[in-house]
């Protein structure tokens, strides 16, 4: 078992410095048999963006935490809010852009394919709200 609390983790940057993150676990926190390669609490800052980039070899999984935003997967745009979960598929080009008047804060995590690619399988679909209960399709609405 291991025991970090977010107070104690430095902020460092990402993306040529426009994403501020907390490295919450890195490969070497989990072990050798550990699928999961990071974890990362961000904040990008109104009217900034991440540079569109892939990952060949591992999902990302992004939980919004506050503020608005738009990811642009394979150039479709996908509206982002807080309770949002989206999952980014491995060779998925993405785009992260915060086009709200809040920092855009969420949650991280790089997973290699193989072992979450059979755990998805037979998971329910990620395309869920949590703050509304309703599909992504509120992130476009006043919450």
């Amino acid at each position: 078992m291991k025991l970090k609390h977010t107070t104690d983790i430095a902020v460092d940057t990402s993306h040529s410095g426009t994403v501020k993150r907390k490295a919450l676990l890195r490969g070497a926190d989990t072990g050798p048999d550990s699928n999961i390669l990071s974890m990362n609490e961000a904040y990008l800052d109104p009217g900034r963006e991440v540079e569109e980039h892939q990952h060949q070899d591992a999902e990302e999984i992004f939980f919004i935490l506050g503020g608005r935003g738009t990811m642009l997967v394979d150039d479709e745009p996908v509206p982002l809010a807080a309770g949002n979960l989206l999952l980014i598929e491995p060779g998925e080009r993405h785009l992260l852009r915060n086009n709200g008047a809040d920092p855009l804060t969420f949650v991280t995590v790089l997973v290699k394919r193989n072992q979450m690619q059979a755990d998805l399988s037979t998971a329910p679909s990620l395309d869920y709200n949590f703050d509304t209960g309703g599909s992504s399709q509120n992130a476009d609405k006043d919450l």
